[in-house]
């Protein structure tokens, strides 16, 4: 009776790898390519496959205007398998969504408070501030435009994103065209959280520092540290959550026919992650699902920050 068995389980696998689809639309700004680059190595203890691993444009399928740098895993064996995702792959997806200006948000002072509610006489408090600061009597608004591609740093248990961007305040009028009070560049740069759900890696962001830079001829206008403070205060708690929740999505990773990922872990080396995982094989017809809740997630990046690394 096993024979069979192994031999239909065999059939649907070659089937269902037939059918794999290389390139897939992850949202609606970008697709992801992961072909093979090489043909597989094939040993007696191992298979190893070398995967492209890059991020387009949806409408553009060119490769982006930087090289990937090759790579080696650690020659371990505790695991069923190992995963290697290098910078490249985070700063092609990077690339991508800025091409395809993904990382363009326009928030109003409604819907930061929103965001705040936990905090809404801070908010109160800090959008009063800016009201003052150029004498405001009518509602304002935030534009936040990425000015280049964000950068992706990988080291030992680091994982940092880098943003540069520009912000613009403008006058939010029904009856009018909108006007710009001020416009200032800033680089906002934030810690990335990890973890595995189902066959996803899912990613946060938190912010670490921010600076705030203004044109020589504003700046006897305005208190650039205050100014900081406040802009600062929005990004944690209004811009970030909205970027959060665009990422639960996460990146998809191989994801082989009737198998999932158990036991699995991330470490963060130098110029790419590794992610050592033992593998299930389901035997049910029913495929488990690919992405599991929400629900008491704890993305703080302090379970591998400071970690050594063997």
């Amino acid at each position: 009776m096993l024979c069979p068995i192994l031999i239909g389980e065999v059939e649907a696998l070659n089937a269902n790898l037939s059918m794999l689809e290389v390139l897939t639309k992850i949202d609606n700004y970008t697709l992801l390519d992961y072909s093979l680059t090489s043909s597989p190595e094939i040993t007696e203890n191992y298979i190893d496959l070398n995967l492209k691993g890059v991020f387009y444009p949806l409408n553009n399928i060119t490769d982006p205007p930087f090289p990937p740098v090759p790579f080696e895993l650690p020659a371990r064996s505790d695991s069923m398998l190992y995963i290697g995702i290098s910078e490249y792959f985070f700063n092609s997806a990077s690339f991508a969504h800025f091409t395809a200006g993904a990382f363009n948000v326009s928030l109003s002072t409604k819907e930061i408070s929103s965001h705040l509610f936990r905090n809404s006489q801070g908010i109160g408090n800090m959008l009063s501030r800016i009201a003052d600061i150029y004498i405001l009597s009518q509602p304002f608004m935030f534009r936040i435009m990425a000015t280049e591609p964000p950068v992706v740093s990988l080291l030992p248990g680091n994982f940092t994103l880098d943003i540069p961007a520009s912000i613009v305040i403008l006058t939010e009028s029904e009856n009018s065209t909108a006007e710009t009070i001020v416009s200032m560049d800033f680089v906002a740069s934030t810690s990335v959280g990890l973890v595995i759900l189902g066959q996803r890696l899912v990613c946060s962001l938190s912010l670490n520092r921010f600076h705030l830079s203004l044109p020589e001829s504003k700046r006897s206008n305005i208190e650039v540290l205050r100014f900081e403070n406040v802009l600062s205060s929005i990004l944690h708690f209004g811009v970030l959550p909205l970027a959060n929740a665009k990422l639960q999505q996460g990146f998809p990773l191989p994801n082989p026919y009737k198998i999932s990922f158990v036991n699995s872990n991330i470490e963060v080396l130098e110029h790419f992650l590794l992610i050592s995982t033992d593998l299930k094989y389901e035997t049910s017809l029913k495929q488990p699902s690919r992405f599991y809740g929400w629900e008491g997630l704890n993305l703080i990046n302090e379970q591998w920050r400071g970690k050594s690394v063997p």
